[in-house]
């Protein structure tokens, strides 16, 4: 007997559409990563060589990845801290870089070593006063208890330090390899991340590349390409999902409304999870117009708020919801649809009220989507995970696909 599939989303029409447990959608919260390209190093010394390389590899947890790795076959016999040969750098993470004094960092790296050997200097940096300036100090943050095994044998481990109150300048970040005899190893390294603030619970599929930085625009991408989304005070979770904090957190869309293609039939659909015990009462907002041109949302017992082009306004009721504290962190799918003159809206793929408007709804062309704040009177408190807009209505068949296709990863 073959696997039964999963619906998937319905895609005809379909104009917006974020999913932020989609590593292509939600990219992560805006950072910066001041960790250099990762570079190898071939040295050898007195019995020991090293020679290091690229490759592509497949992280666990992680995807893949352009990893640097060095060989060691280490011969050494009498390992003695003042000698010379000590301490070898394995690899480069990069020259230096500027940073601000008596601040905390965090410093992590998604790693594979296959003795198993771990050291504080797979993490190791040098703190002086200006690039050029004077040495202040140095150490390595590595620790066994803080590091997760992704699998494979790859570890993603993490650590923060606070640098020193005369330091502003990071000289020198890498691995080194303290050897002891008659081993032959390989060191390699996927990922590193170097920023400032405590990013120890950020996951590693939510780094940004070596030397860069995310702004708030690109934390979040829209899979169908149309749009550039523009995040604002999202409130980032360790998973690496967000939430909308019920006083300043919105999304907004770059095209609106006429570019996507829309001058009234459309769907909007939204699965969001009101906050437990909200100040606020908004539990998903999201729509085209600062005044309810089209809107949907979750507040009191109502959710569809549209204005018709006679000025009309439709609030649609949801007795069915009953108490609001009942879907207090309880996550649901909202769905409005409009054809015509006629409003649909749905609860967990089900319809739950079709009403007829004296008129379409009114012109809303040049007015862009957006998700929190500006579309009703108050800021969305708790999360909108997926959200969807399409420049049709979709029919009762289709809204319920859709929902089908995500219902078991809330637990609907």
């Amino acid at each position: 007997m073959g696997l039964v599939q999963s619906p998937r989303i319905v895609t005809d029409g379909l104009v917006f559409y974020y999913d932020q447990n989609n590593v292509k959608s939600l990219t992560g919260p805006p950072i910066q990563n001041l960790a250099a390209t990762r570079a190898f190093n071939n040295s050898s010394g007195t019995g020991i060589s090293i020679v290091g390389g690229y490759e592509t590899v497949d992280v666990p947890q992680v995807g893949q990845s352009n990893a640097v790795f060095s060989n060691i076959q280490n011969n050494y016999t009498a390992f003695s801290p003042n000698s010379g040969d000590c301490c070898p750098s394995l690899l480069y993470y990069g020259s230096g870089f500027t940073v601000s004094p008596s601040t905390l960092y965090t410093y992590a790296i998604v790693y594979k070593v296959n003795s198993g050997y771990t050291n504080a200097n797979y993490m190791y940096r040098y703190e002086f006063t200006s690039n050029g300036g004077s040495y202040v100090t140095e150490g390595g943050v590595h620790n066994d208890s803080n590091r997760i095994h992704l699998g494979g044998g790859w570890y993603w481990a993490w650590g923060t330090f606070t640098t020193q109150a005369t330091t502003n300048w990071i000289g020198y970040h890498a691995a080194f390899y303290y050897r002891y005899s008659n081993r032959t190893d390989k060191l390699s390294v996927a990922k590193v991340l170097i920023a400032q603030g405590d990013y120890t619970a950020l996951h590693p599929k939510y780094w940004p590349a070596d030397n860069t930085t995310r702004s708030s625009t690109q934390t979040l991408l829209d899979l169908t390409k149309r749009n550039t989304i523009t995040s604002t005070n999202l409130t980032y979770a360790s998973d690496g999902s967000f939430s909308f904090n019920g006083t300043s957190s919105e999304v907004t869309s770059s095209a609106n409304a006429s570019s996507l293609g829309i001058s009234n039939d459309l769907t909007i659909s939204i699965f969001t999870r009101r906050a437990a015990s909200p100040t606020n009462a908004l539990q998903g907002q999201a729509g085209f117009g600062s005044g309810g041109s089209i809107a949907i949302r979750n507040s009191g017992n109502y959710f569809a708020d549209v204005i018709a082009a006679t000025s009309t306004r439709y609030v649609v009721n949801i007795t069915t919801l009953g108490s609001m504290a009942t879907y207090e962190n309880v996550w649901v799918n909202l769905c409005v649809t409009i054809s015509g003159t006629t409003l649909k809206t749905y609860l967990n793929g089900a319809l739950i009220n079709n009403v007829t408007m004296d008129s379409t709804i009114k012109n809303f062309a040049s007015e862009v989507f957006g998700i929190g704040a500006g579309y009703g009177y108050y800021r969305a408190q708790g999360d909108v995970s997926v959200a969807g807009v399409y420049n049709r209505a979709l029919t009762d068949a289709e809204v319920h696909q859709n929902f089908n296709a995500l219902r078991g990863r809330y637990g609907i």
